[in-house]
């Protein structure tokens, strides 16, 4: 629940992105919902110093690349760069970053299971990307974002259903 909340924190990151990399205005009514995300993640975490590990650093940079794809792809939409083209390099350039951890951490111990299951990640990955990339030709990184929290939701039911991690009071607020 706390690596899928803070990747879910992408659409906080959106305005400020786009405010550093393309001069974009912050709306003065934006900063209120960043303050109240941000207050959010803290309710829901309950951050303990000692908990902290490279896990949460990761679920961050997740969030902030995800709202950085968001961005660039909208832009690339607004500058007429083909659909399929921008589809083809989100899948591509992913893929190859994962090389490297894929062939420290699975080694030749790859097996008809393993292949199964990453072609089903990469059948899941490249339906969300089309999803994802066709709902930003219609609409703005900063409306269509915020839709991702609902994953937030249904990790704590998850949480709470298969490994009886009841949520407290601050989690359902």
């Amino acid at each position: 629940v706390d690596g899928i909340l803070l990747r879910s924190t992408a659409p906080i990151w959106v305005p400020i992105i786009a405010f550093a990399l393309l001069g974009e205005k912050i709306n003065p009514k934006t900063y209120w919902g960043i303050l109240i995300g941000f207050l959010g993640i803290v309710c829901v975490l309950h951050p303990r110093f000692v908990t902290l590990n490279i896990g949460y650093f990761l679920a961050v940079l997740s969030a902030i690349a995800y709202a950085l794809s968001g961005i660039l792809t909208r832009r690339l939409n607004q500058l007429g760069e083909p659909f399929l083209r921008t589809m083809f390099y989100a899948f591509l350039i992913p893929s190859i970053i994962s090389i490297p951890y894929v062939l420290t951490h699975m080694g030749i111990h790859i097996n008809l299971n393993t292949i199964a299951l990453m072609c089903f990640i990469a059948i899941g990955t490249i339906m969300i990307l089309l999803l994802f990339f066709s709902a930003l030709q219609h609409g703005s990184a900063i409306v269509i974002l915020p839709i991702s929290y609902i994953s937030v939701i249904f990790a704590g039911l998850f949480d709470w259903f298969f490994w009886q991690h009841v949520p407290n009071i601050a989690f359902i607020i």
